[in-house]
C-alpha cells in the first residue's frame, strides 16, 4: 500500500503541474479539439510516467548476481550522523511499540476511505442514469438511441443514448437532437469515462476536479463551434441556450445541453480566431514532460535511493576487524549500539573457516563474544554462531548476510536473501575497518 500511495502522489503532481501549464496557457484558445486531446493526453501520461522506465543519461548501474567475481553494487547511506536517530535505549521497542499506527497507515485508511466512497458515489451516477434508462421508452434509430421523459429535464446524451423531455422533443427538436449527436459523433462520453476513472483513484486532488470541469466546457465549446459551422444560426440557437439554462435535472457522467456557464460558451461563440502566437503555448509542455519525467520515472527513483556505490571483488575477510557503526533498525527507527561517541567496542577475527568476536554493545557491563563457522560466496554471507553469551539453546543459530567490502572498509547487512535482498525497515548494519 505503501508503494501505490508513492505512486498516486507522484501523478498527482504530474496532473497539477500539466494541468496549471493547460490553464496559464492554452484555456482560453479556440482550439477546443487539441485542448481536448491535451486534456486526456496528460491525464494518460500522468498515470504512465512513475511507471515508465527511462534509460538512465549519467550513472549505469549493474544488477548484483547472487556470486559475483566482480560487480557494482548499491547500498544504502552509511553516512553515520544522518542515520543516527536515538541511542539505543535500555530495552528494545516493546510489541505494543512496534505495532503503533504509523502517519503511512493512517494515510492509506484516510485514502481507502475516500477510494471507497468516490466509488459508491459512481456507482450510485451510473444506477440513477440506468434506472432512468430503464422506466422510459427507448426509440430506435440509425445512429442512436432516442429516450423521451415525461418530466422536466437537462437533454443529455450517454454514449448512444440521447434523453430528454417529450416537451424539448416537440418544441426544440431539431436544435436540441443536433447538439446531442455531436457529442456523439465527438465521442465525448469516452472522455468523461477516462476522466471519473482516473479521478476514482486521484479522489483527493482537486487539480483533477477542475480538470474535469475544463474539459466538460471543452466539448460543449467544440459543439457549438460544430453546429455554427454546419448552418445553425447563431443567435437562436444563443436564445435556446438562455432558455434552457436555467433548473432540470443533471446527471455526472453525462453531456449535458447546458452543462458550463452560458455565458463563456457565447463569449467563446463570438471570439474570433487568433492564429499568431500559439507556438509558445504548445511548446511550454515540452519542458513540463521532460521535467516530470526526470524527476518520477523508475530510473531516476532508484538513482535517488543509491546513496553510496562500493565497488567489490571476491571478499578477502581474513584477520581482525573493529566495529565503528552498529545500527538495528526496526519498523524504519534506527538505533545506535556503537559509534564514535559510545563507551561500547568490539571486534571480529575471520580465520580461513572460523571466526571469533569479543566486545560489549550495551546488553550490560559484562564482555560481549562468541565464536562459530561461516562460508562466503561472492557478497553472500553465512555465519554458523556455535557459541555467543545470548545465544537460545545449544543448536547453531544461522545468520545469512550481505558482505560489501571496499579498501579496508566492511560492512554487513542482516537478515538478507541469497540475492543480496533485504528489507530496509527491519536491518541490521554493521561497519568495520580492518585492524593493522
Amino acid at each position: 500500500m505503501e508503494t501505490f500511495l508513492d505512486y498516486l502522489i507522484k501523478s498527482s503532481i504530474c496532473i497539477t503541474a500539466f494541468y496549471i501549464a493547460f490553464r496559464w496557457t492554452l484555456k482560453k484558445e479556440k482550439t477546443f479539439a487539441f485542448n481536448r486531446f491535451l486534456l486526456i493526453g496528460v491525464l494518460v501520461l500522468s498515470v504512465a510516467i512513475p511507471l515508465v522506465k527511462m534509460p538512465s543519461l549519467f550513472n549505469q548501474n549493474i544488477d548484483l548476481k547472487v556470486f559475483p567475481v566482480k560487480n557494482t553494487v548499491l547500498l544504502p547511506a552509511m553516512d553515520e550522523t544522518t542515520m543516527e536517530v536515538s541511542k539505543m535505549p535500555a530495552s528494545m521497542p516493546s510489541a505494543s511499540t512496534e505495532k503503533s499506527i504509523s502517519a503511512k497507515q493512517v494515510m492509506a485508511i484516510i485514502y481507502a476511505s475516500g477510494l471507497v466512497i468516490s466509488f459508491l458515489l459512481l456507482i450510485l451516477g451510473l444506477a440513477k442514469l440506468t434506472m432512468l434508462l430503464w422506466k422510459v421508452k427507448i426509440y430506435r434509430k440509425n445512429s442512436y438511441r432516442l429516450a423521451l421523459v415525461n418530466h422536466p429535464i437537462t437533454p443529455m446524451n450517454f454514449g448512444r443514448f440521447i434523453i430528454l423531455s417529450k416537451k424539448d422533443y416537440s418544441e426544440h427538436k431539431s436544435e436540441i437532437l443536433g447538439h446531442e449527436l455531436a457529442h456523439i459523433k465527438f465521442g465525448h462520453t469516452f472522455d468523461l469515462l477516462i476522466v471519473e476513472l482516473i479521478k476514482l483513484f486521484h479522489w483527493f486532488n482537486p487539480f483533477v476536479y477542475a480538470l474535469k470541469n475544463d474539459l466538460k466546457e471543452i466539448q460543449e465549446f467544440q459543439v457549438d463551434q460544430h453546429l455554427l459551422n454546419t448552418g445553425t444560426d447563431s443567435k437562436a440557437y444563443q436564445l435556446l441556450l438562455i432558455r434552457k439554462s436555467v433548473g432540470d435535472e443533471r446527471y455526472a457522467l453525462s453531456n449535458s445541453f447546458n452543462h458550463c456557464q452560458i455565458k463563456n460558451r457565447i463569449v467563446m461563440m463570438n471570439k474570433s480566431k487568433k492564429q499568431k502566437g500559439k507556438a509558445w503555448k504548445v511548446a511550454i509542455f515540452l519542458p513540463v514532460v521532460f521535467l516530470m519525467f526526470g524527476c518520477f520515472s523508475k530510473t531516476n527513483e532508484k538513482n535517488a535511493e543509491t546513496k553510496d556505490v562500493l565497488e567489490t571483488s571476491t571478499l578477502d575477510i581474513e584477520g581482525a576487524w573493529r566495529y565503528v557503526l552498529s545500527l538495528q533498525i526496526r519498523n524504519g527507527t534506527t538505533f545506535t549500539l556503537i559509534d564514535d561517541s559510545s563507551n561500547y567496542d568490539e571486534m571480529k577475527i575471520w580465520s580461513k573457516d572460523h571466526f571469533a568476536f569479543a566486545g560489549n554493545q550495551g546488553f550490560g557491563s559484562y564482555p560481549f563474544g562468541g565464536n562459530g563457522k561461516y562460508k562466503i560466496e561472492g557478497n553472500y554471507y553465512e555465519e554458523i554462531v556455535l557459541t555467543a553469551p545470548l545465544k537460545k539453546g545449544n543448536e547453531p543459530e544461522v545468520f545469512k548476510m550481505r558482505m560489501e567490502l571496499k579498501n579496508d572498509t566492511l560492512i554487513q547487512i542482516w537478515p538478507a536473501e541469497a540475492n543480496g535482498n533485504y528489507d530496509p525497515k527491519n536491518v541490521n548494519i554493521i561497519k568495520m575497518v580492518r585492524m593493522n
